[in-house]
């Protein structure tokens, strides 16, 4: 059992990406979050919250982590390609086989309406923020 969706993103791969890792509080080693982590070998990338995961951390296209609210089990996997001048983001959330079936039945639909909400809201941010970057300021008197 999965959740994915999938969102197209007026921005390049790389600055989608910074966005996703900063929306996770997540940097990499010695602050650098273009250097490809392997998640055997240590250091990881850090997080200000604890419990988190990491099962793949390979800048600009893919972020996989578990523990971040409703179980250890759920991984969360964030796929980023790059789509014309645009980042396809594809979402992935699994694990559910591996928690109560009642529990999952009952929070997959939460997850994915939460989920299906976040990302709109995300690729809005980061679409509004860049459209700012490009408008020529007007000075005024």
């Amino acid at each position: 059992m999965r959740i994915t969706k999938e969102v197209t993103i007026s921005a390049d791969v790389n600055v989608t990406w910074t966005w996703l890792l900063n929306a996770y509080s997540i940097k990499s080693p010695g602050g650098s979050r273009d250097d490809k982590i392997s998640v055997r070998n240590q250091p990881r990338p850090r997080r200000k919250k604890s419990g988190l995961k990491l099962y793949a951390f390979d800048p600009p296209n893919k972020l996989s982590f578990s523990g971040d609210n409703l179980n250890s089990s759920i991984v969360t996997t964030f796929d980023l390609n790059p789509r014309g001048k645009g980042t396809s983001l594809k979402v992935t959330v699994t694990g559910w086989d591996k928690i109560e079936t009642e529990k999952a039945r009952l929070e997959m639909p939460k997850v994915s309406f939460t989920l299906e909400k976040k990302l709109g809201e995300f690729k809005k941010a980061i679409e509004k923020s860049i459209k700012r970057q490009k408008s020529p300021v007007v000075a005024s008197n």
